[in-house]
């Protein structure tokens, strides 16, 4: 729900983005418009990375995050010195993005054994079925025995 929000914000401000450079600045500015797409879905990208960070919070894997954000800052640096020679400035905002996306991947191989989802019917709650959860709702996750975070032995 949250990304789909961001998802529409991140349109939103492209679109008036783009209004606002040509009605705010001069013309030799005008194609900083260009790069509003490239760093709204890197934003974006920035928000699916904040969702999955709990992960290593709720394990204190915090040396995680710092060598996931590392990671993504060689990528871009990489990715940079790969596109900006032949393409400028709107090669530099793809490497941006490049790097953004960079962030929740890294991320969710760090934590995607973390915070266990137990899907069709294991979990709290209605199942997307809509039939009721198993008897050992909030006990134990199902994917390899790890205690879910609301459990009481986690």
């Amino acid at each position: 729900m949250y990304l789909g929000a961001f998802f529409i914000l991140s349109l939103g401000v492209t679109v008036a983005g783009r209004w606002a450079i040509e009605l705010l600045t001069t013309a030799p500015y005008h194609g900083a418009a260009a790069l509003l797409p490239w760093l709204t879905a890197a934003y974006l990208c920035r928000g699916a990375y904040l969702i999955l960070l709990p992960g290593l919070y709720f394990r204190h894997w915090l040396h995680r995050q710092a060598m996931i954000e590392w990671g993504a800052a060689a990528v871009a640096v990489a990715a940079a010195w790969a596109l900006v020679p032949a393409g400028g400035q709107t090669a530099a905002a793809a490497a941006t993005f490049v790097g953004y996306v960079g962030l929740p991947l890294l991320a969710y191989i760090a934590a995607r054994n973390t915070l266990a989802v137990a899907w069709g019917g294991g979990g709290c709650g209605r199942s997307w079925r809509g039939t009721r959860p198993s008897k050992g709702c909030c006990g134990r996750s199902i994917r390899r025995g790890r205690a879910s975070i609301f459990s009481e032995e986690g």
